[in-house]
């Protein structure tokens, strides 16, 4: 329950009245079919046993949702083998017993077995109105919440850009290419709370939530590039907060850093290896050799929006000890494969036997 609450507690505002307003659409589609039902029984005389029986069927409802939860949790399977039994349950015992009891419980009521099972039939599908409605009208709800939160944002005042470069490197790599390692520090006590990402084919809406590119990355609030050098820099939109909880808007213009290029190297240590700037922990794999077999391979930092820390621990796996590669992925400019570049451990250099 507290998680459900607390993920209604994300929905936005506008968002939850609009799906205040279908839930209504389908409260008032069902009550219009219980209204035509009511009155088809009625002309039959037999309003009473009929209204009697509707009422009876989420009841009804409640006790085969909870027979067919007691034969799964009772046959103790767990995993997918549970969602197959319940599935199994659901379709074989679970009819049967919805079924039953409407067929009982309206022939104690005096309807004839025919008018029983319509009027559990009728009841399924006045229950199945709420998500049919909901999963057709979904795609508009969302439509019309992101256009809302659109406007909402662009309509943010606009100003200077709270971050400033904090170093500006160009890299040299063992495949070739050329890397710009950018770090953009943001002012003490700014909050990013967007970034748009513009590139001269395409602009990446709210990158931070949907997937940053694997050259960027996030630290904090700091902003971390590792750009090919080939392609042009992209333009950054950051809807930001700032120390006086003032909701802004800014755009940085990047400018390929200048000065001499430095190979792309890191410090191997006894225990960690130190990366010479921020890199995205998506592109970084560590590799533990095996003699005669396949390495075992590990992202060691995961694979969101965050930086890998600038000093990765190395882990000591049983009977192969610490790594002793680290490799580095590199998106070259299509139709090019990406490359790995390799950074072996100085004692590492043949696989254990």
């Amino acid at each position: 329950m507290d998680s459900l609450l607390s993920s209604l507690q994300k929905i936005p505002r506008f968002d939850l009245g609009l799906w205040g307003i279908v839930f209504a659409l389908a409260l008032a589609a069902i009550a219009f079919l219980v209204i035509a039902e009511g009155r088809q029984f009625r002309r039959q005389g037999l309003g009473a046993p009929w209204l009697k029986l509707r009422i009876a069927t989420l009841p009804i409802l409640a006790v085969t949702v909870a027979v067919v939860a007691g034969i799964v949790r009772s046959s103790g399977i767990s995993g997918m083998e549970a969602l197959a039994a319940a599935y199994l349950t659901l379709f074989t015992a679970g009819p049967l017993l919805y079924f039953g009891l409407h067929w009982l419980c309206g022939k104690t009521l005096g309807l004839r077995a025919g008018a029983s099972l319509h009027i559990a039939c009728s009841g399924l599908l006045m229950l199945l109105i709420v998500p049919a409605v909901g999963h057709l009208l979904q795609p508009h709800v969302s439509e019309a919440g992101r256009a809302r939160a659109e406007s909402r944002i662009n309509a943010l005042p606009r100003g200077e850009s709270p971050y400033v470069v904090a170093g500006a490197r160009r890299l040299q790599t063992s495949v070739g290419a050329e890397l710009w390692a950018i770090h953009l520090k943001a002012r003490a006590g700014v909050r990013l709370d967007r970034l748009d990402i513009e590139t001269p084919s395409h602009r990446n809406k709210d990158a931070l939530r949907t997937s940053l590119p694997s050259s960027l990355c996030r630290n904090a609030d700091d902003l971390h590039l590792l750009w090919l050098a080939e392609r042009p820099l992209p333009t950054l939109h950051l809807f930001w907060t700032g120390p006086d909880g003032k909701a802004m808007q800014s755009t940085q213009q990047l400018v390929p850093p200048t000065g001499d290029a430095s190979v792309f190297s890191v410090a191997w240590e006894a225990d960690a290896v130190t990366l010479p700037v921020g890199v995205p922990g998506s592109v970084l794999a560590m590799h533990w050799e095996r003699a005669g077999g396949s390495p075992i391979i590990e992202n060691p930092s995961g694979i969101g929006v965050d930086c890998a820390p600038m000093r990765l621990a190395l882990k000591d796996r049983h009977g192969l000890g610490l790594p002793r590669l680290l490799r580095l992925r590199i998106d070259l400019v299509p139709p090019q494969e990406p490359a790995w570049m390799d950074f072996r451990r100085p004692d590492g250099d043949s696989a254990p036997a």
